[in-house]
């Protein structure tokens, strides 16, 4: 057997001293990391004020928006019973958005046509649809701590 001296073997480069790194450069690395642990605190808090605030102000605008449209609907229900001739002269000043509203819905109907129609055009919407839920999936998500 040969006997195994160390000046046959080369260093590990455990053993090899780290010129590389420096104290400052662990200090910048420290202080780095902890800007960008201060940076995800303070987007986490921001979200969870967000959050609170939507909690607070999406009911109130949901039964809002309720309450207009069921008011809106039911006077013109009323106005169309008690006064039908003031429910025409409504109906014939909202006839030029009515129009509008449908020839809107002629050209997009039209334009869902010839998307359905071309199943390239129909996959591009579907994974631009998905894309767009995806985005805003992440965006809206908590922030981890890393």
């Amino acid at each position: 057997m040969q006997s195994r001296h160390p000046e046959q073997f080369p260093s590990s480069p455990a053993s090899r001293p780290y010129s590389g790194i420096t104290t400052e450069r662990i200090m910048r690395a420290v202080e780095q990391q902890r800007r960008i642990t201060d940076q995800l605190e303070s987007l986490k808090a921001q979200q969870q004020a967000r959050l609170i605030r939507a909690g607070r102000i999406g009911p109130k605008i949901l039964m809002g928006t309720l309450g207009l449209s069921t008011a809106v609907t039911l006077g013109l229900l009323f106005i169309f019973v008690f006064q039908p001739d003031l429910f025409l002269t409504i109906v014939s000043f909202l006839s030029g958005f009515v129009d509008v509203v449908i020839q809107l819905a002629r050209y997009l109907s039209t334009a869902l046509t010839f998307i359905t129609r071309e199943s390239w055009l129909l996959a591009g919407s579907a994974l631009v649809l998905v894309a767009m839920a995806g985005l805003w999936l992440r965006l809206m998500r908590v922030p981890r701590e890393a």
